[in-house]
Order: structure tokens, then sequence, then C-alpha cells
């Protein structure tokens, strides 16, 4: 028999057969193949109300990944208090910015180390509160009760060097998609 376990519960990852189906809060994973899920992403709620996702190997060997907010950013996930899911705008268009990729934009997670990867910033306006989560934002949110959750996909593994012409491919770079559990937390204005 198979036992299956929900990603609102437990960090999960999403790659080849381990994915099973998609729910709209996450992904529901097979745990018999739980010892090979390299990385997990968890998603706290910080001392001064701020969201944290931490990015944890795993694993035995080291994983690589690329690190850019901007480049490759996590999604946030946000819902309101009836589960309406919120919007998030982004300033992506708006913003001109170098599209390269640099090989210390890469990142080396030793086996049973973790690493703050992202977290919230709070804002605050006459119109209503601001969550920002790197290039993503939502506005005019209301006081209230939310809930979170982060979702965020490994694929480039390219690089270029800064002040020369080489290129190439990082190795051991880790694919696939990671999913976070789900917080809770209150906004105030």
């Amino acid at each position: 028999m198979r036992k299956m376990i929900y990603s609102w519960i437990v960090a999960g990852l999403i790659v080849g057969g381990f994915l099973i189906a998609k729910s709209e809060w996450g992904t529901i994973f097979n745990m018999e193949n739980a010892a090979e899920n390299p990385l997990t992403l968890s998603l706290r709620v910080g001392e001064n109300g701020e969201l944290v996702a931490v990015i944890r190997n795993n694993s035995s060997t080291e994983k690589v990944f690329l690190e850019n907010s901007v480049l490759q950013p996590s999604y946030l996930v946000l819902k309101d208090a009836a589960g309406q899911t919120i919007k998030a705008e982004d300033d992506l268009a708006a913003m001109r910015f170098d599209s390269s990729i640099y090989q210390d934009y890469y990142v080396r997670l030793a086996p049973g180390e973790e690493k703050e990867f992202a977290s919230s910033l709070r804002t605050h306006k006459k119109s209503g509160g601001v969550l920002s989560w790197g290039i993503y934002y939502f506005s005019n949110l209301a006081p209230g009760k939310y809930m979170a959750q982060v979702e965020w996909t490994s694929k480039k593994d390219y690089w270029k060097a800064k002040d020369s012409e080489e290129s190439g491919i990082m190795e051991n770079v880790w694919k696939g998609t990671l999913v976070s559990n789900v917080v809770e937390f209150d906004w105030t204005n």
C-alpha cells in the first residue's frame, strides 16, 4: 500500500515519478520515495511578521542551484481568510536589468545545510498594506488573516563570465520544483 502525504503538511518536491497529483495548494507525493527528495523548501513567519522561506539540503551530497530573485524567482501564493487567491503584480515588465547569469549566482548547499532563500517586505500606505516578495508584490491588503505558500522552480544551469566572453554549463545543478508548507499569518496596517 502506498503512503501519501499532502505538501501543505510537509514541504515537497515535484520531479519525474514523484508527482502524483497537484491540488490548488500543492502536490500530493508518494512518500515511499521521500528519501530521494534532496531539497525541501519551508516557509515560516519571522519575529517581525515577515515571511521567510528556507531551503534545506536533505541529501548526502552537495546541491547546486541558481539563487536570483529576478532571473529565477520564487513565487508566493497568497490567499485571504475566505480562501480566495490574491493576484500578485510584478515589476518585471517595467524593470531594465542585465539577464546575464554569472557563476557566483549559483549556491552550493552542503549536506544538511539550510539557507534563507527569500523573505517578504511589508510596507503600509493609506490605501492598504503592500507585501513584497522578490519581484512580486500584493497591494491594498486589508487587515486580517492570510495564508501563504512558496513555489520555486530550478531550471537554469548556464553561466557567463563577468569580464570575458567565456560561458558554460554549471555542473551538478539540481533541477525541479519545490513547494513549501502553508503558513497562516495576521496582517495589520
